[in-house]
């Protein structure tokens, strides 16, 4: 949170396919091998408040658009985000809980021309920022997610053309 405003910098990060499910024609994205390796994804989101309640929105780019993004407090437990299509329809609808343990929970539903396309569930818990990295190295290595595929996508499959260091907003190097 900065201010008014808060950036929310996200990695993803998925294990090899089953090799089972590769063959000679399946290509593993980025510079590993199907099977083998998994890889990463980032993503970005900023946002500004809306108002004094503590509601924040935002412009999101995906897919060559501006999504409209917002998120309200309901209670002080529970948060709302939405992502829209540039039409106004619902592209992702995601509820996230707050227990009082330093963790939340989070769901989420994802849509496309009025037709559910995902839907996802994640515990989350806070760590501290070298707990953080940590964490994410060792699932890199369980992963066996190449240096080269680090933050190297995005949320589109696409190369992210920056940095782990960039994306996080930080200066790695000084640690």
């Amino acid at each position: 949170m900065i201010g008014n405003a808060i950036k929310q910098r996200n990695v993803f990060l998925y294990p090899p396919k089953l090799a089972e499910l590769c063959d000679a024609t399946t290509e593993a994205l980025g510079n590993g091998q199907c099977g083998i390796n998994g890889n990463e994804k980032i993503f970005s989101a900023d946002q500004k408040a809306t108002d004094c309640s503590g509601n924040i929105s935002g412009p999101f780019e995906s897919f060559g658009m501006t999504l409209d993004t917002n998120t309200t407090l309901i209670g002080d437990d529970t948060v709302l985000y939405q992502v829209r299509m540039p039409d106004g329809s619902i592209m992702q609808n995601q509820l996230t809980t707050l227990p009082p343990n330093d963790s939340r929970v989070r769901t989420a539903q994802g849509f496309f021309s009025g037709s559910s396309t995902y839907a996802s569930y994640y515990r989350e818990r806070k760590v501290t920022q070298e707990e953080f990295f940590q964490l994410l190295a060792a699932a890199r290595v369980e992963y066996n997610i190449l240096e080269t595929d680090h933050c190297g996508y995005d949320n589109a499959n696409q190369p992210s053309q920056t940095t782990c260091d960039e994306h996080f907003e930080l200066d790695l190097s000084a640690e």
